[in-house]
């Protein structure tokens, strides 16, 4: 990788590790349809929408078990700190912790697909190409949005650029082999027309 590169690829994770704390929500579905639902899963109370209401179940809840993972390390460390001596076991983990826990990793599973996009962009086409894709998405607004979201959205743009990725590695991998694969059948051709010739070549020697 390259110094530009390596700049650009730390400028892409302060961008995004900057929006995770200083991005707002700019969508009320956002807010009542994942944050609180995910908030009950984690500390056990939020409001819940007519969506994910027993009755109707329109949403699934697969998106936020995922994410609700982050509460296991977090009560670790709430029953670590209750056996502290008395001044210190009176602290606990802020609720906000949660929140901006699941948006730092939002930021991270993004920065790294885009940064996969751009390793693959790198090898299947230029270096060139990568270094404009990485100041692309370090200037694009919607990207920042969309990389701290806990949408579905976000999950398929995040897996879209991993397949793109694929795509590209695989694309370029049967480029590579078809064209290694033609040298191949030109050198075999070669060395039997060479064979054949010097087949050709012996009788008259001979005689």
């Amino acid at each position: 990788m390259s110094k530009n590169n390596k700049f650009l690829v730390a400028t892409l994770l302060a961008v995004r590790l900057s929006y995770a704390f200083f991005g707002i929500i700019a969508d009320c579905d956002e807010v009542y349809n994942y944050w609180e639902p995910l908030n009950f899963l984690i500390r056990n109370f939020g409001k819940q929408t007519w969506e994910y209401a027993p009755e109707y179940g329109l949403r699934s809840w697969c998106l936020l078990l995922i994410f609700s993972i982050v509460k296991y390390p977090f009560e670790f460390i709430n029953r670590y700190i209750a056996f502290l001596p008395s001044p210190l076991s009176q602290f606990s983990i802020h609720p906000k912790v949660y929140f901006y826990t699941v948006r730092i990793l939002l930021a991270l599973f993004t920065s790294f697909s885009e940064l996969k996009l751009s390793n693959s962009l790198r090898f299947a086409i230029a270096d060139e190409v990568s270094s404009v894709f990485l100041i692309l998405q370090i200037f694009n607004p919607g990207m920042s949005h969309a990389s701290i979201s806990l949408l579905p959205s976000s999950l398929c743009l995040i897996l879209g650029m991993l397949s793109t990725s694929s795509i590209a590695r695989f694309m370029r991998h049967n480029h590579l082999y078809k064209i290694a694969s033609k040298k191949l059948k030109t050198v075999e051709i070669e060395e039997k027309d060479t064979k054949d010739k010097s087949k050709t070549l012996l009788p008259q020697l001979r005689y």
